[in-house]
């Protein structure tokens, strides 16, 4: 029985002992490494600021001439057929859900299709990428469901070549 104690109490000395000490240790560089984090924190929210501004104004030009930006990705999106006709598709199915009074639905079709475009022409089309990316944060703005549909619709209509429209009874 000795025998048994005496070699458990080595297994945990050998085995279990260096494990808790690298544990410890690794606690401890934690510790002393989280001042480098939070800078490298402040860092990412600077560089997301610039991304979302940069998205900002490609969208505000977009919306200011859709014609020309919609011409644009046809000479510079390689996805542009697929896209066209995808969001095409959406907002047929998107206008019929709407106006039979699936307000939250819509939405989500909206959505959906530009997470799946976003994913689709990936850095291919950044033009693009960057005016979906900012109509869905213009969406998220709001919480209500009927302004977020309206917001998705409008990043949808930039690739059609349509300006953005007003929801029914917006001035």
């Amino acid at each position: 029985m000795s025998k048994i104690k005496g070699y458990m109490m080595n297994f945990y000395t050998r085995a279990l002992l260096p494990l808790l000490l690298f544990t410890v240790a690794a606690c401890f560089h934690n510790e002393r490494t989280e001042p480098d984090k939070v800078s490298t924190s402040k860092n990412s929210v600077t560089n997301s600021e610039e991304i979302l501004n940069r998205q900002r104004e490609i969208y505000d030009e977009a919306a200011a001439n859709p014609q020309q930006f919609k011409a644009d990705l046809k000479d510079n999106c390689p996805h542009f057929g697929t896209t066209l006709l995808t969001t095409a598709e959406t907002i047929q199915l998107g206008t019929r859900v709407f106006n039979a009074g699936g307000v939250s639905l819509t939405k989500r079709i909206y959505e959906g299709t530009i997470y799946k475009l976003l994913f689709t022409i990936k850095d291919d089309c950044m033009n693009l990428s960057d005016a979906l990316q900012a109509g869905l944060a213009k969406a998220y703005e709001s919480e209500d469901h009927h302004d977020q549909a309206w917001a998705m619709r409008n990043a949808l209509d930039l690739i059609m070549g349509g300006p953005p429209l007003k929801p029914p009874g917006a001035q």
